[in-house]
């Protein structure tokens, strides 16, 4: 498949764009690393939605940067049962 200089150029600040926002909402202090894809690594990074508008009348209404910190929150409480809420305080003490 042939891709444009431009073309190129442009997936590419939008991954990093991606990258930094994923950073940005986990950890700040994480270091970037890019690497080799491997074998098993998906060809196609953007899903077609068309299926889910046309079925379901659903579309995406929530901005990534405001999206991302609500679905770390929510696996963080599922996986790591982290029940503190944004912008609460957790109340660690027993009575």
């Amino acid at each position: 498949m042939y891709w444009s200089h431009a073309s190129v150029s442009s997936k590419l600040r939008s991954l990093h764009v991606f990258v930094q926002v994923v950073q940005e909402t986990i950890d700040p202090n994480a270091r970037i690393e890019f690497r080799p894809n491997t074998e098993d690594d998906p060809h196609k990074r953007k899903p077609d939605i068309t299926k889910a508008k046309d079925l379901l009348g659903w579309e995406p209404k929530i901005p990534l940067r405001k999206g991302l910190p609500m679905m770390v929150s929510d696996f963080r409480q599922r996986i790591f049962g982290d029940h503190k809420e944004e912008g609460t305080a957790t109340n660690t003490s027993t009575s």
